[in-house]
């Protein structure tokens, strides 16, 4: 799992950057969510089955897109931390 918490900058909707079409192409993402957390906080939620799954994801195109567009969008760099999971409900 991966949340990255980036803070807006004023007046910027993070919602102005739309990454979700890249991440339906990673097999490995296998759910990911993105977050409104406050009025510019804003933040990521994914899942994958393995830890290859998240290094592919952390080194693809979603992951460098996001550094590419950070200086625009967020007040200061993006955090990320990597979580692992340690009880769920998930549907059958």
């Amino acid at each position: 799992m991966a949340i990255l918490l980036p803070r807006s900058k004023g007046g910027r909707s993070w919602s102005s950057w739309h990454c979700l079409p890249v991440v339906e192409e990673e097999p490995a993402t296998t759910a990911w969510f993105a977050l409104r957390l406050g009025p510019r906080r804003y933040g990521i939620f994914d899942a994958f089955p393995d830890e290859a799954g998240r290094q592919a994801h952390l080194a693809g195109r979603v992951a460098a897109a996001l550094m590419e567009k950070a200086g625009e969008l967020l007040a200061k760099p993006p955090v990320i931390e990597k979580v692992d999971v340690l009880a769920a409900k998930l549907p059958a």
